[in-house]
């Protein structure tokens, strides 16, 4: 894996931007913990990281001899073409979560 020098900065791992109270069910405060408030740049660089691993997984699902292949593919060789369609009508008339057909 390349990892480019803006793709990662260790300093900001250890930044904590507020305070938040942690209660229990009665109202009482347990502790207090430390969360780290995420900005533009931290989404922009998981962006850029989940686009060059998405990358890298469709190239090697090409590929029939690599595990990723096997692992999310290698199984539907082995169904015969009715079931296959089967199951992709099923998933078509299905409705999504929002209560939408899937198109």
């Amino acid at each position: 894996m390349d990892i480019e020098k803006n793709d990662v900065d260790l300093s900001k791992l250890f930044t904590w931007s507020k305070e938040v109270p942690i209660y229990d069910t009665k109202g009482e405060l347990m502790t207090r913990v430390f969360i780290r408030t995420i900005g533009d740049a931290d989404i922009n660089k998981a962006r850029v990281f989940a686009l060059r691993e998405s990358s890298k997984l469709r190239k090697a699902l090409r590929n029939k001899g690599t595990d990723e292949y096997e692992a999310f593919i290698g199984g539907l060789d082995l169904q015969n073409k009715e079931t296959l369609s089967k199951s992709i009508i099923l998933l078509l008339i299905q409705p999504s979560p929002t209560n939408k057909p899937i198109t």
